[in-house]
């Protein structure tokens, strides 16, 4: 079996384990034959790097292992699991205080991504993620200030965000949601979920722990349904799509997607150049998740460019960073021109060329300070 198919086996394997567990509530291995230890630490190293290490974990846990070996690795990522989780909690606390901070200032937050789709999860600790995302209903300036009370500068963003740190996790205060700047049809879909945040941004209450905290709340159904596509399709132009947004889009459907309005967001869809890579998106949900939403009216598309998307998801190649040396941006440019073809796809509308064109106008603008 050569290396791809193995790849491919293992992704399989751990969708079929994850699957269980995120939405059967079942531990995944009941009725998985055990693989050998090789195997096994292929699967959690795949796991990991997909994002769903967690979710895959509560599979393994109510298995007894007979091998020492086979035992103590489990042992060792079970630890890693542990530290996400940790990780999780630690991110949630942190956005707790800055609710508390903006609530002071009399501000109002919205938290993207992150812990508000981990409430779609059985256990939300297993959903992974790293920055914390907000937007502050038009009041970036002022959340500016208000963060710099508290000593947290932030560096200008060149897209649709500046960035800081507090605690060594990275805060990510939108002026946009979408990088209008180097994608025309962006303004369409950033204006609607503008407009969005409007008319229903506080319909949605992020709670916590302290039920004081009135001022934070989550991107409504119909937000999520034309943001996630969006923000997937960019990560599969730079990159590609881990298994972690795929499950974030699944189990959102599941959750909500009857409370979408579908009608103004396949519009959306259609104005912006989304709509045929939704459809491959929820093609690979039914081909190769074997999870069909009912109340979602996306219909699947699975044709050779959903194929080569899918091959692109299972190729864990397509991750690697270069780093910042000159070999590194070397390597991260040319993965950039070969994966050209992504550009197309999650872009149809615009030119590549003139993307290129555009992060180094960007780039060089940053350096001049034009």
């Amino acid at each position: 079996m050569g290396q791809n198919s193995m790849i491919e086996k293992s992704i399989q394997t751990i969708i079929e384990i994850c699957n269980k567990a995120l939405f059967q509530h079942e531990s995944g291995w009941k009725n998985v034959g055990l693989p050998d230890v090789g195997e096994i630490e292929l699967l959690l190293k795949i796991a990991g790097c997909q994002g769903v290490l967690s979710s895959f974990m509560h599979g393994l846990l109510e298995r007894d292992y007979q091998d020492e070996e086979l035992r103590d690795i489990i042992i060792t990522w079970y630890g890693i699991a542990e530290k996400s989780q940790r990780g999780y909690k630690k991110r949630v606390m942190l956005m707790e205080n800055l609710a508390k901070v903006f609530k002071k200032a009399g501000l109002d937050v919205m938290f993207i991504k992150g812990a508000t789709l981990a409430k779609y999860y059985p256990v939300p600790e297993w959903r992974m993620f790293s920055d914390i995302d907000f937007y502050l209903y038009g009041d970036y300036d002022e959340g500016i200030l208000v963060l710099k009370d508290i000593d947290v500068d932030f560096d200008e963003g060149f897209h649709h965000h500046s960035t800081g740190s507090l605690f060594d996790i990275l805060l990510e205060n939108h002026y946009d949601f979408v990088d209008r700047v180097n994608h025309k049809c962006n303004i369409l879909i950033d204006d609607e979920l503008k407009k969005l945040a409007v008319e229903e941004g506080k319909n949605c209450p992020f709670t916590f722990g302290d039920t004081t905290i009135d001022n934070a709340y989550c991107m409504t159904p119909t937000m999520n349904a034309i943001f996630l596509i969006r923000h997937m399709s960019t990560h599969f132009a730079s990159e590609t799509i881990p298994l972690r947004m795929l499950y974030d889009w699944a189990l959102f459907l599941k959750k909500d997607s009857g409370n979408v309005d579908w009608n103004r967001v396949l519009h959306i869809y259609e104005q912006s150049g989304m709509d045929y890579f939704a459809g491959m998106i929820q093609g690979i949900l039914v081909e190769k998740f074997h999870i069909n939403i009912a109340e979602c009216p996306i219909k699947p598309i699975m044709d050779a460019t959903t194929e080569r998307i899918w091959n692109s998801i299972i190729d864990s190649s397509s991750k690697t960073k270069g780093g910042r040396s000159l070999l590194g941006i070397v390597k991260e440019a040319t993965t950039f021109f070969r994966n050209r073809w992504k550009y197309k796809v999650a872009f149809p509308p615009e030119s590549f060329w003139r993307l290129c064109l555009s992060f180094i106008w960007v780039h060089l603008k940053s350096r001049l300070k034009i």
